[in-house]
């Protein structure tokens, strides 16, 4: 049962880094056969915010309706943080969730995953945030991150092969916030 959870929650995953299988009818239908046994929660920004894991989500819903849950972040996700918070936790209310998956760039909801661990520590817990990795490893399972200060040299560098002459990187102060992205 636990392989099963693992094995759909690392689909949604690779759903939202824009790479997957397709699966076979017999697959789709062992999951829906089991879709009693188990929920998976998927968070994400909302459609104006961030449409690719929405979308990704929306798709993971209509694939799997009785298995996956999908829930949205506020929109106004900074002024909103306790109610983005909450709704995360809320998902550990049923008894039959197994996995929460929080598909979000944004720094902040790390008391969720905690509040999560303490109240149901069965649940395994997936992210991509831009919270403290060190923070992350004692409440998130599987912290899919970015090594952000690689990432400023290779993609530039990728990008001058490539025939580029000329590099901007554009950002905004939530993201520039963090020192490390910064950097």
């Amino acid at each position: 049962m636990f392989k099963r959870i693992v094995a759909l929650a690392l689909s949604a995953i690779l759903i939202f880094s824009m790479t997957g299988c397709q699966n076979s009818a017999k697959q789709e239908e062992a999951a829906s056969k089991d879709a009693a046994a188990y929920k998976i929660g998927i968070v994400t920004p909302t459609l104006s915010t961030s449409e690719d894991e929405f979308r990704a989500a929306d798709n993971m819903v209509k694939k799997y309706p009785d298995i996956v849950k999908h829930i949205t972040l506020p929109e106004n996700f900074n002024t909103e943080l306790e109610t983005g918070i909450s709704q995360i936790v809320s998902l550990a209310d049923d008894k039959d969730m197994k996995a929460i998956i929080v598909c979000s760039g944004q720094s902040g909801l790390l008391p969720a995953f905690q509040k999560v661990r303490e109240k149901r520590p069965d649940i395994l817990t997936i992210a991509t945030m831009l919270d403290e990795p060190d923070l992350m490893s004692k409440y998130v399972d599987i912290n899919i991150n970015t090594d952000w200060l690689k990432r400023g040299v290779t993609i530039p560098t990728k990008a001058k092969e490539m025939g580029a002459k000329t590099f901007i990187h554009y950002s905004f102060p939530t993201h520039l916030a963090k020192e490390v992205v910064a950097k």
